[in-house]
């Protein structure tokens, strides 16, 4: 019998859940690392 026939819900769940973390972590991996530009610089004073 085939597993996925199965009427398993959580099963299903599971699988899908570690496709899309893995999926993710895959896209921050190949992305390119560059410092945040916006984080770095001070931000000046709003103060009127």
């Amino acid at each position: 019998m085939h597993a996925l026939r199965k009427n398993r819900p959580l099963r299903r769940v599971v699988l899908a859940s570690a496709a899309t973390v893995s999926g993710l972590v895959m896209l921050l991996a190949l992305k390119p690392h560059t410092p945040p530009r916006i984080a770095a610089a001070p931000a000046p004073a709003a103060s009127a």
